[in-house]
Formats: C-alpha cells, sequence, structure tokens
C-alpha cells in the first residue's frame, strides 16, 4: 500500500506498474495469438499439399509452389515464421505439457515482481533445450519439463535486434522492441501494433508505388 501511494511530480510508482502490466499483457497476447496462427497455418499447409487442395488450385487455374503460397495466401513475406510456427504447433501437440509449464513458470515470475521473455522465438529456444535434455540423458521429455524453470529476464545482457517505430494518426507514437533473446517490449496493444503495421504496409506500397512512376 505504501508503494502504491508513492507519488512525485509528473507521475507515481502506480502509474510505472501500470505500464509495466500493460506491457506484460501486450507480450502475453502477442505470444497467445502467434500460437492461433501457428494452429491455421498447420492447416493450410496440409491442405496446400493434399489433392483436394492441388485440385482446387488446379481448377482455378494457380500453380503455386509453396513460397508463393505463403506470400500470396497466407500474406508472410517468407516462409522463416510460418516454418517455426508449425513446428512450435507439432512440438505442443506431441508434449503438450511444454505450453503448460511454459505459462506456469511466466505466471510465477510474474507473482514474483519478475520479468520473463514471452515470445515464439523464446519459447522454441526453451523447448528445443528440453528436448536436447531428454535425449541426452535418456529422461522422459515429461519428467525433464517438469523440473525445468523460465529464467527471468535480464535487462542488462539482452541485445535490441529491431525495433518497430510509426506515428499513427489515432494512436499516436507505436513503439515495438525486439530483443536478441526474443523478448518483445511494447506499452501498445495488440490493436494498435496491427493498425499500425497495416498503415505502415501501405505507406511503403505508396512509396514503390511512386518510385515506380
Amino acid at each position: 500500500a505504501f508503494i502504491a501511494n508513492i507519488t512525485f511530480d509528473g507521475g507515481s510508482l502506480n502509474q510505472l506498474h501500470n505500464a509495466q502490466d500493460a506491457e506484460r499483457d501486450s507480450r502475453k497476447k502477442l505470444f497467445d495469438n502467434s500460437l492461433k496462427q501457428a494452429i491455421h497455418i498447420k492447416l493450410a499447409y496440409a491442405w496446400f499439399e493434399s489433392e483436394e487442395g492441388k485440385a482446387q488450385m488446379e481448377g482455378a487455374g494457380i500453380a503455386w509452389n509453396k513460397s508463393e503460397f505463403v506470400e500470396k495466401a497466407l500474406r508472410y513475406k517468407a516462409r522463416t515464421t510460418p516454418d517455426l510456427l508449425v513446428r512450435i504447433q507439432n512440438r505442443i501437440e506431441e508434449f503438450p505439457a511444454m505450453l503448460t509449464q511454459y505459462k506456469r513458470e511466466q505466471t510465477r515470475l510474474a507473482t514474483a515482481g519478475e520479468s520473463a521473455p514471452r515470445s515464439i522465438q523464446h519459447f522454441d529456444k526453451w523447448s528445443r533445450a528440453i528436448l536436447e535434455e531428454a535425449e541426452t540423458t535418456g529422461v522422459d521429455v515429461e519428467e525433464v519439463v517438469e523440473a525445468t524453470e523460465v529464467e527471468a529476464t535480464d535487462g542488462g545482457t539482452s541485445t535490441q535486434l529491431a525495433q518497430f517505430r510509426f506515428k499513427h494518426p489515432m494512436y499516436g507514437n507505436i513503439v515495438v522492441n525486439v530483443a536478441e533473446d526474443g523478448n518483445v517490449t511494447t506499452t501498445n496493444s495488440e490493436s494498435e501494433i496491427l493498425e499500425s503495421l497495416e498503415a505502415f504496409k501501405l505507406l511503403v506500397n505508396s512509396v514503390n508505388l511512386a518510385i515506380a512512376s
């Protein structure tokens, strides 16, 4: 109660904590949204490779290779991200305890007031390490999962890999930072980020058209 009531010129610790909680919630939403996409991408891949899918494309006069299907139908610039999401989806389906433990660890760290990376890239690295340990030691994957924690983020050792900055006419400044360990930090909501990315895409397309003309 004492900490929550600390105020100073221009703000308060309560406002700071609200911003930190919003950042954590945003990471959680982005992570969960990526997992939802993984399910649909896996099904889309299966359709593309099925006889039914091939027949439908042939009937429409379409001859796509997998990379073209990813870019034109799934709306990814390259296969790297969707392929990663499918690998993770397969891993979760085979070992569902991995995702359960990962989320449980995120809750534990949040309750302790610590920050932890929550991203597809980090989950991929974390879960692959579990599979490697199980293979090396001969211990069941489920047993390794139960004994594996998620380490809190050390802000002093994470290098910023990329940053997206965009001034949206409605939402103002949109800033998304991606660290080297895959940790994504932002104070903007998922909907604000997605709308800004669409606006940025339109802006880039208009620039390309201007150059082409």
